[in-house]
């Protein structure tokens, strides 16, 4: 989620403003966590639409190589370790998963679960077209992991570096370093570039626009106001002002 903060002097082109909240844009979540803000925040509240989604081009399963180079399969041991883990939700999710007989895949997270007053380490798995979280290895449980399911065959092992890459919006050729936690350094905890690059083109950009339009008719209209008889240093220190005053 992106939380877009302008000065309120700045204009906002109307194509991009909504009177009330639109999807996909503005969760159920969001609305409601606005309608509890005080009513000083609520009015200076702008519901940005930056219009259509853009397409989603790659899926998961479609990043998730089954020959990675920079990363190992667990052996059998450690998978069954994982699948271990489980609490019956998830072990529910990985048996539906293997009754289609199709390839999928899930990302698996180390999470500690209170069960019965006590805290316990579980292995949460999700079957999404779109990862979770890139974190940065700040521990074991940090670390992405997946899980890649065909019938019955169950395999697992981590996220490499190059396809965590792809998935935050980097192409191939961009360098990553050469060990893993060096490479998850630069990946996690970091902003998709493609999500970057949607809200400069569809909202910093054309706020800049008109930010620059605004500024270039006020600087017509001071500078009408302007003496026509006076000499060059004091009408560059009048532009000058009309710099300072926008």
């Amino acid at each position: 989620m992106f939380i877009i903060g302008i000065a309120d002097r700045l204009p906002i082109p109307s194509e991009i403003k909504s009177h009330h909240p639109s999807t996909p844009w503005h969760p159920d979540r969001l609305i409601k966590v606005w309608r509890n803000l005080p009513s000083g925040a609520r009015r200076k509240w702008i519901w940005l639409d930056p219009g259509k989604a853009p397409a989603t081009p790659k899926r998961l399963a479609d990043v998730v190589s089954d020959q990675p180079v920079d990363a190992d399969w667990h052996t059998a041991a450690q998978t069954r370790r994982l699948v271990g883990l489980m609490s019956p939700i998830h072990r529910r999710k990985l048996r539906a998963a293997k009754r289609t007989g199709v390839r999928m895949v899930a990302t698996l997270f180390l999470r500690m679960r209170p069960e019965k007053g006590v805290n316990r380490q579980r292995a949460e798995i999700s079957f999404s077209d779109v990862a979770g979280c890139v974190r940065t290895p700040m521990g074991g449980g940090s670390r992405p992991r997946i899980l890649v399911v065909h019938g019955a065959e169950v395999r697992s092992r981590l996220l490499s570096p190059r396809e965590a890459a792809t998935l935050m919006g980097l192409d191939k050729s961009y360098a990553l370093p050469e060990f893993y936690e060096a490479a998850f350094q630069v990946i996690g905890d970091g902003v998709a570039v493609p999500a970057v690059r949607f809200i400069r083109d569809k909202i910093l950009k054309p706020v800049l626009v008109e930010t620059k339009a605004a500024f270039r008719r006020r600087k017509r209209r001071i500078k009408r106001r302007l003496p026509a008889k006076t000499n060059g240093s004091i009408r560059r220190s009048g532009e000058r002002q009309i710099e300072l005053a926008f």
